[in-house]
């Protein structure tokens, strides 16, 4: 809905990527080699540098 505030918002994603993570055909799951990298309080340049440094790891450089 248009109204709902950010706490309302954020807990309807959440409610809805648990559902989505649980379901039987296609969960909705990282792949198996994926890299996850936690952004919380990083800024963007920051996110930006450990995401070249796996692609950089990956390439060989």
């Amino acid at each position: 809905e248009e109204s709902d505030s950010l706490p309302a918002l954020i807990e309807k994603v959440k409610a809805r990527d648990e559902r989505d993570r649980k379901r039987e055909v296609s969960p909705l799951r990282p792949a198996e080699d994926a890299i996850v990298i936690d952004t919380t309080g990083l800024t963007v340049q920051a996110v930006l540098a450990k995401v070249r440094q796996h692609v950089d790891l990956r390439l060989g450089h």
